[in-house]
């Protein structure tokens, strides 16, 4: 018996012949082989017919050329990242309903691990959805970047040219520099705008571990990795990411000697190391060593950008004991000249320990702190200075 013709049902994309599906049902001249099969209530399909027999791969619909192809700035997506991708065509889900009949509905959006993804310090506003038009809250288009720079992170489902900055700012808002984005992620771009790797762009990883990151790419300058230059640009010591860096880094006002930066923070092995690279507000202050020496309980107040209860600005089992009047131990982090002799501890302290005297007699018990002048004895050069004073010890003798 002979088919009467080649009818092409609306879910069909395809003009091969019906043979090329349906062989067991009907040979390639339209003769019937199994009449039993045609009718029944099920669509016969044969096994082993590939997905390019109904669609192309990927579909030449919306964006899915940009989506699964390679392209300049990125990898091709497999389709598992937006569809669940059946084994055969005949799984259920795929083209059928749990009861057999044909599924009458366009392809499903069951987003996958990329969209999903949440990077290590950024946050989510909600799951990743598709209303058939737009997609929101994927990961693929910067939603987790909370970059306010960013202009299309609920792109339309069309075929079209998003930039660089469709999905974070060019630089991101977290970014200060003004350097080329190949300075950091070398390994990515070339320049500001050449994705050299797109299979390393838009993959879940922000590279930053190429050999051309540095520590002052973000903060400092060419002397060193402390501000100024802050996070964001600013190079006064008003600004609280500024501050009294430099200050504590050569031997404020010739009281100490170097600090290091692990007293006040937790310093990455690498730019890229777990923690550094986050999207909290500024550095976290983390105290630790001479800032906790001799027991004392360091705390940053950010909204006051004020110190308190650090061993270096008079605190500690010791020196907190100290009463003489103008003292200072919850210094201003952002203004200039705050540490200067008798804000930290009296002249002489007033502790039950010392004797009503001038200052210029501290030398006689504290001779490698200071000299008969009352100066504090400073050693060494800029950036690796030394002294006894604020080292965490009270140093008296021989």
């Amino acid at each position: 018996m002979a088919a009467p013709g080649r009818p092409r049902a609306q879910s069909h994309t395809t003009s091969a012949p019906c043979a090329s599906c349906h062989g067991q049902v009907i040979d390639p001249s339209g003769l019937f082989l199994r009449p039993d099969l045609h009718l029944d209530g099920r669509v016969q399909l044969d096994a082993g017919i590939a997905c390019t027999s109904c669609h192309g791969q990927p579909p030449a619909t919306g964006a899915h050329g940009a989506h699964g192809g390679a392209s300049a700035t990125g990898r091709a997506l497999a389709c598992i990242e937006c569809h669940t991708t059946p084994s055969l065509l005949t799984d259920a889900g795929h083209l059928y309903l749990a009861d057999g009949r044909l599924d009458p509905a366009p392809a499903e959006v069951t987003f996958g691990s990329l969209a999903a993804l949440t990077p290590a310090g950024n946050t989510r506003a909600a799951p990743p959805s598709w209303d058939r038009t737009r997609c929101a809250n994927v990961y693929c288009h910067g939603a987790t970047l909370g970059d306010p720079r960013a202009s299309a992170t609920q792109p339309a489902w069309v075929a079209g040219t998003l930039g660089c900055t469709s999905c974070h700012g060019a630089p991101p808002a977290s970014h200060t520099t003004t350097l080329p984005c190949g300075s950091c992620h070398a390994e990515v771009v070339t320049g500001s705008t050449t994705i050299r790797s797109p299979a390393l762009h838009i993959d879940g990883v922000v590279e930053t571990g190429d050999a051309a990151a540095s520590c002052t790419g973000c903060h400092g300058s060419t002397q060193g990795p402390a501000p100024p230059r802050d996070l964001t640009g600013h190079t006064e010591a008003s600004a609280p990411g500024v501050g009294m860096h430099q200050s504590h880094l050569q031997s404020g006002r010739g009281l100490m000697g170097t600090f290091a930066c692990s007293s006040c923070h937790v310093v990455p092995a690498s730019v890229g190391a777990a923690g550094h690279l986050d999207r909290t507000d500024g550095a976290e202050v983390v105290f630790s060593g001479t800032a906790v020496a001799d027991g004392a309980a360091a705390t940053y107040r950010r909204d006051r950008a004020t110190c308190a209860n650090v061993y270096c600005h008079g605190n500690g089992a010791v020196l907190s004991q100290d009463t003489a009047p103008g003292l200072d131990r919850t210094p201003s982090w952002t203004t200039v000249g705050a540490a200067t002799c008798g804000r930290c501890h009296g002249l002489p302290p007033q502790n039950g320990r010392h004797p009503a005297a001038t200052f210029t007699q501290c030398v006689s018990c504290h001779p490698r702190t200071v000299d008969g002048f009352a100066n504090i004895l400073v050693t060494g050069p800029a950036g690796a200075r030394t002294s006894l004073h604020m080292n965490g010890v009270v140093d008296v003798g021989p």
